[in-house]
């Protein structure tokens, strides 16, 4: 998947510009795809498991952490907090990621 994302933002690609007459979000698009590449170039992007758990505020759940990881990483969850509990900063952080 990096090497298609690297293709992409590749200066050498021929097809930039003319998807950027087509597009005008094309360059907002390929900035976001650098900034999540280089992100996970970095490593600590765990892959998201795709749940139905309804998440509760002040609950444990193990799936939480990657959550945190991941938003951290982007810049959303700016909380230094390691634990597996959903908190109202993460619900915030999740609620502004979607918003993007």
């Amino acid at each position: 998947m990096l090497k298609l994302a690297d293709s992409i933002l590749s200066n050498k690609n021929k097809d930039n510009e003319k998807y950027a007459k087509l597009n005008p979000l094309y360059h907002g698009l390929k900035h976001a795809l650098g900034e999540y590449v280089a992100i996970a170039k970095k490593g600590n992007w765990d892959t998201i498991k795709l749940t139905k758990t309804k998440f509760i505020t002040g609950k444990n759940f193990p799936d939480v952490l990657s959550l945190k990881r991941r938003l951290s990483a982007t810049g959303e969850f700016t909380v230094k907090d390691t634990n597996s509990t959903f908190t109202p900063e993460l619900e915030a952080a999740i609620k502004d990621y979607q918003s993007l």
